[in-house]
């Protein structure tokens, strides 16, 4: 079920990795879930990764990380990134942990941009992986 959301504005820091792809299986998400990991270890419950789009063909550069109002809070090697306030399509993905379940909410996602249901704005997409295993995928709207 897709459900239109308006999210406001708002800085995360973390860690980048270039050219990360968002959802599919494979070398580009294995290193978005290890730097996932990564941040847990910091003691991050709440992980946010943001997906911000270059322009065609599309590439993606991914910060994982979380909601930060302060530079004073970043460790070495970390970056600051700014999502737009807008409009979002939100997607749930109950238990990241069952075999393909993220995997297959991309598709979901995915296959509503291809059938018109939703026009995406390729700025700023976001998953948000909450302590109790589920995930939410916000994608920017046009």
């Amino acid at each position: 079920m897709i459900e239109i959301v308006k999210r406001q504005a708002e800085s995360f820091v973390g860690l980048t990795i270039p050219e990360g792809k968002p959802g599919r299986p494979g070398q580009g998400r294995e290193l978005v879930d290890f730097t996932v990991e990564r941040i847990r270890d910091r003691g991050i419950s709440e992980i946010f990764v943001v997906y911000a789009a270059s322009p065609p063909p599309r590439t993606f550069t991914v910060v994982v990380g979380y909601p930060c109002d302060s530079t004073d809070k970043m460790e070495p090697g970390d970056v600051l990134v700014g999502v737009r306030s807008g409009y979002f399509a939100r997607f749930r993905c109950e238990d990241e942990s069952e075999p393909d379940a993220l995997a297959e909410t991309w598709s979901v996602a995915d296959y509503a941009a291809a059938r018109g249901r939703i026009e995406r704005a390729f700025t700023e997409d976001l998953e948000v992986h909450h302590p109790d295993g589920s995930v939410e995928l916000f994608l920017s709207l046009c």
